[in-house]
């Protein structure tokens, strides 16, 4: 079961710093969650975010050789992001807000390509992330759940799970201080269906969560029939992503061990549905027009 875990950190890590690392490459850190202060974010994202007026209107003004030296600023990328209006840029945007935060929580590395790992920042790094993160602020931090919703609902790869990481209001711990809080029951019910639905739809992250995370069955709408589905599906999909390979495979379907909570029946349909699962992931493929990122994603290239 470890196994499963660390291959879902490294699946969303991996796709995180990529999305990032391209959208300008000023947050190549990998993101953190952090608190926010209630009430949740809205269900839909506002045309230009109230955080990225105030800090265009509060910005200094900079000399123009140290802002070609910089290079852009957060506030500049979040403005062509709503834009393109575009839901996977709703989650670059997340991941950007989310690198700052970091960054000035002083939590921010930088991920080398060749290698794939994590390092400190170099001084240069530090100094044009720090421009880049200068006009941040709490708006702007309450406003990367609206992208983040709006990348759920748009049906992005890794959206979901990216919602249940951050937990409510942005503070994953108020499901341990607070678990009786009737906000936080209706966010675990929105986020056990965003997860469900995303799973319906063939993202892998999603399929690895329900399967191979205990918490997944404390998210309302993830039944266990699902998450036996959810499992078979897995194995199918990264059993094929290896190509014929030779040797062990890791993935064998035959290693799964059916539920003992599970009957005949509610067995019969979560292989059924496991079919189901692994023609959505195929079609999101070919509709997006991309390969497996697992399968054809060089290993070594990381992130910036």
């Amino acid at each position: 079961m470890r196994f499963i875990h660390v291959l879902i950190a490294a699946t969303v890590g991996a796709g995180a710093i990529w999305y990032a690392s391209r959208a300008g490459g000023a947050a190549a850190e990998v993101p953190t969650s952090t608190p926010a202060t209630p009430p949740a974010a809205s269900s839909a994202a506002p045309a230009k975010p109230p955080g990225l007026q105030a800090a265009t209107a509060q910005a200094p003004a900079q000399p123009a050789s140290v802002t070609a030296e910089a290079g852009a600023r957060l506030e500049d990328q979040l403005a062509i992001f709503d834009q393109i209006d575009s839901p996977i840029m709703a989650l670059t945007a997340f991941y950007m807000i989310e690198s700052c935060i970091a960054f000035q929580r002083n939590e921010a590395h930088h991920y080398d390509e060749k290698t794939g790992e994590q390092r400190p920042l170099t001084d240069a790094a530090r100094r044009q992330k720090t421009h880049y993160c200068a006009h941040m602020t709490e708006t702007m931090k309450r406003d990367r759940l609206v992208y983040l919703e709006k990348a759920v609902k748009g049906g992005v790869a890794g959206a979901a799970l990216q919602f249940v990481d951050a937990g409510p209001f942005g503070d994953p711990g108020a499901l341990l201080t607070r678990p009786d809080d009737p906000l936080l029951q209706e966010w675990k019910k929105q986020a056990g269906g965003y997860m469900a639905q995303a799973a319906r739809s063939g993202d892998l992250t999603a399929l690895m969560y329900i399967h191979g995370n205990d918490g997944a069955s404390d998210l309302p709408g993830i039944s266990p029939v699902l998450r036996h589905a959810a499992g078979i599906a897995m194995m199918r999909i990264m059993t094929a992503a290896r190509n014929g390979q030779p040797g062990f495979n890791p993935f064998d379907e035959g290693q799964l061990q059916a539920p003992k909570t599970l009957g005949k029946e509610q067995l019969a349909a979560a292989r059924t549905m496991a079919d189901e699962l692994v023609a959505a992931h195929q079609a999101s493929k070919e509709r997006d027009g991309s390969r497996t990122f697992l399968r054809d994603r060089p290993p070594a290239v990381t992130g910036r």
